[in-house]
């Protein structure tokens, strides 16, 4: 029981000190702001096709009094002895509304759609954003997998390290979280940090094997093989 928990000491440390290089994706979230800026586009040209739409088909106005449309003063309504106004002659007409800014559902949703498309690039730059934008979000520790997920189809391998390290902090019980601890311990192995990647191997035997697949705890035998763990 002690040498476990030294194990678990020193891995969470290890982790510690790889979310360090969590700072360098929120800076990286920096030089990515023009994708910010591409979602807001995409979501205004979505809200004037809307608009467009909602103009067809709403019904026409009725036709203006023909003294009002004439001269532009005030008409009178029937006999009830109330005036009304022309249509537009009752002051300047209100600016169109912005769209919304991107809610967190909608950048992580957005983020989600191009991995899917394989846009790895995309992908990565979007979950930058969602993560700097709302760090406090439930779906962070999902957004920090997904990156991981991205980093490692494009074999960067140094970059998925902080990715699954800050989708791993806590150890949660979510359904990705086997495969994001024998994926942390492959991008450990792949950067020559093969002792990191044994104790991340340790800490999926002891947290997670049960509840993995086949197919995870395969991977897992794998990297085991890889980084020359004992035991």
């Amino acid at each position: 029981m002690s040498d476990l928990d030294d194990t678990i000491r020193k891995l969470n440390g290890q982790i510690e000190v790889l979310t360090h290089d969590s700072d360098e994706a929120r800076a990286a979230a920096n030089a990515v702001r023009d994708q910010n800026g591409e979602l807001r586009g995409e979501l205004k040209d979505l809200s004037d096709r809307v608009a467009k739409l909602e103009s067809v088909l709403a019904p026409a106005p009725p036709p203006a009094p023909p003294q009002a449309a004439q001269t532009g003063q005030a008409a009178p309504s029937g006999d009830t002895g109330v005036l009304t106004l022309p249509p537009g002659a009752g002051g300047p007409a209100p600016d169109a509304a912005s769209p919304p800014a991107p809610s967190a559902s909608d950048l992580y949703k957005h983020a989600r759609a191009l991995l899917s498309a394989n846009d790895y690039s995309g992908a990565i730059a979007a979950f930058k954003v969602f993560i700097a934008q709302y760090p406090n979000s439930k779906e962070v520790p999902a957004a920090y997998f997904w990156l991981g997920e991205a980093d490692i189809a494009r074999q960067g391998f140094a970059d998925a390290v902080p990715a699954y390290a800050n989708a791993l902090k806590g150890w949660p019980k979510q359904p990705w979280a086997p495969d994001a601890t024998v994926k942390l311990a492959r991008a450990l192995a792949e950067t020559n940090q093969t002792d990191k990647a044994c104790a991340a191997l340790a800490e999926f035997e002891r947290r997670y094997r049960k509840e993995a697949s086949s197919v995870v705890k395969s991977r897992a035998a794998e990297v085991r093989t890889r980084a020359a763990c004992s035991g």
